[in-house]
């Protein structure tokens, strides 16, 4: 089902610090987990966060936002971010 907005607060699982590379250097980022399972078409997750999947999981990085799609498999750039997916649209 498609989302009212795009706060996917009804998918995020938790939050732990995870290390990325930010410009060259680690750094220890408070980072949000969301359930693919409950993200809708049109949420929209900020990096730096992490989307959990039964088969995969997707990282976005910090600075990038990724969009929930309508049961594609790609993860494909949208303006300012990467669209994430689950499975092949019909």
């Amino acid at each position: 089902s498609e989302a009212v907005g795009a706060d996917p607060a009804e998918a995020m699982t938790g939050e732990a610090e995870v290390t990325f590379v930010v410009q060259g250097e680690p750094q220890r980022l408070l980072t949000f987990q969301y359930d693919r399972a409950f993200l809708k078409a049109g949420h929209e997750v900020a990096g730096p966060a992490i989307v959990h999947q039964f088969d995969s999981t997707t990282v976005v990085n910090p600075g990038l936002v990724a969009r929930a799609a309508r049961m594609r498999v790609a993860v494909t750039p949208i303006e300012g971010g990467v669209a994430i997916s689950a499975k092949p649209e019909s």
